[in-house]
């Protein structure tokens, strides 16, 4: 029988806990991705970046889900990333 070992060091965005490698504190969590917010929402990456930019093509009820699950996850927008996918410096 093969065996496959996985690790996982993050907080699960679902319920909060902890990952095995963070009960000492000694690391940071990595950031929450729009992928995380996805998942939580149950919906695809293309649909929360299309709530967060506020296109017509998304169901209310739809939006209502991406929105408490960015609540949920603590999801904040890196300004200095999306202004370098706009090809634009961030306002100060």
């Amino acid at each position: 029988m093969n065996t496959v070992n996985v690790r996982n060091s993050g907080t699960n965005v679902r319920d909060g806990s902890a990952g095995p490698d963070e009960h000492d504190g000694a690391g940071a969590a990595p950031p929450t991705t729009i992928k995380d917010v996805a998942r939580v929402a149950g919906v695809s990456h293309t649909t929360v970046s299309r709530v967060l930019n506020d296109v017509d093509a998304v169901r209310p009820a739809t939006r209502v889900r991406v929105l408490e699950a960015i609540d949920a996850t603590g999801w904040t927008r890196d300004e200095t990333a999306a202004a370098l996918a706009r090809r634009r410096a961030p306002s100060p």
